[in-house]
């Protein structure tokens, strides 16, 4: 087996060692976290190494196998286990924004996330430029509860990459890349989830709905049809389709182009042809590190029916001497 590198910083100081990290990070969570299990001693001393971690304290984890060493978690401790063998547990950048009230009272009319977005949020931020309505704003509310609102009202999914705010999955240009995913080279045997799944199956619509200034109702259905399957708008309700229903409060100024636009996010959100499983992936991958929004070209040459480019959902890493560097990846769409 090939020897991890590792570098676990947490203010500055350099942990000496470590029994097992697990980091996960994914499109769909605000929060990225990391577990650190370490033995809770310093030799000779008779003290915890708990004892001298402070919250908020900033931590860095960089991995991979030598001579390589990659930064693959960037963050917070947010919690301290001071068991025999503690565990620190680390949040990324979001760990502040769960802290932080927006400290204004903030009323939007006929806005889009482009506009919203600086409003609340003074750091760099990578923004799809999405209508979205009117928009009203507590200043008791924290940035990550009125990005949960864009996920749970338009499935509008935001993250944190390093210290950068993604809204918007197609606004995310910054880093992505081809990993190999490889049954018989790069995939332990038994550990994964692979069940292939198409849109012509759940014949899902979504309808989304406004109300014009003018006070009539408008309406758009967008749904999957055709070989291949590809996204048509309607103004009237498809048949043999289960609609999904999204009505934007107000008298909102949102056109026939924005409702198309709510309503792909939302349906591309809830129906997709692709993967709905998992896959281990260890040895030289671990130095090629995933995140979420990497693409996995999967090959199997005793079963080519899974062959295929598929997005990655979500990443779980973990990493201990008995069994290295394995990263189990979440996927999703066919690209």
């Amino acid at each position: 087996m090939r020897r991890i590198n590792s570098r676990l910083t947490i203010n500055g100081k350099v942990l000496p060692f470590f029994s097992e990290i697990e980091i996960k990070d994914g499109r769909n969570d605000f929060t990225a976290t990391a577990k650190i299990k370490i033995p809770n001693r310093i030799s000779k001393r008779g003290k915890k190494i708990t004892d001298q971690i402070e919250l908020g304290s900033p931590v860095q984890i960089e991995l991979g196998y030598y001579p390589n060493l990659f930064l693959q978690f960037e963050g917070y401790v947010s919690q301290l286990v001071p068991e025999k063998t503690a565990e620190i547990i680390c949040e990324n950048e979001a760990y502040i924004y769960k802290r932080k009230n927006i400290g204004k009272d903030l009323v939007l009319k006929n806005t889009n996330t482009n506009k919203l977005v600086p409003m609340i949020y003074d750091g760099f931020a990578d923004v799809a430029d999405i209508n979205i309505g009117d928009w009203k704003i507590s200043k008791s509310s924290t940035l990550i509860e009125v990005l949960a609102e864009l996920q749970s009202k338009y499935k509008i999914y935001s993250y944190f990459r390093g210290k950068t705010l993604v809204v918007g999955a197609s606004a995310d240009t910054m880093h992505k890349k081809e990993i190999k995913a490889h049954f018989q080279e790069n995939i332990p045997a038994g550990e994964s989830e692979y069940n292939f799944k198409d849109t012509e199956a759940d014949r899902i619509a979504t309808k989304t709905s406004t109300v014009g200034r003018d006070g009539k109702v408008q309406n758009t259905y967008a749904y999957y049809e055709g070989t291949p399957q590809k996204i048509t708008y309607s103004s009237t309700e498809p048949n043999n389709y289960t609609i999904n229903e999204m009505t934007i409060g107000g008298q909102s100024g949102l056109t026939e182009e924005d409702r198309r636009d709510l309503g792909r996010i939302r349906l591309e959100a809830l129906t997709f042809t692709g993967v709905d499983g998992k896959i281990t992936l260890y040895g030289r991958d671990a130095d090629n590190y995933p995140v979420h929004g990497d693409i996995a070209n999967v090959t199997d040459l005793e079963i080519p029916e899974k062959n295929g480019k598929f997005a990655i959902v979500e990443t779980l890493t973990k990493v201990s001497k008995e069994n290295g560097i394995r990263t189990e990846i979440t996927l999703g769409v066919s690209v």
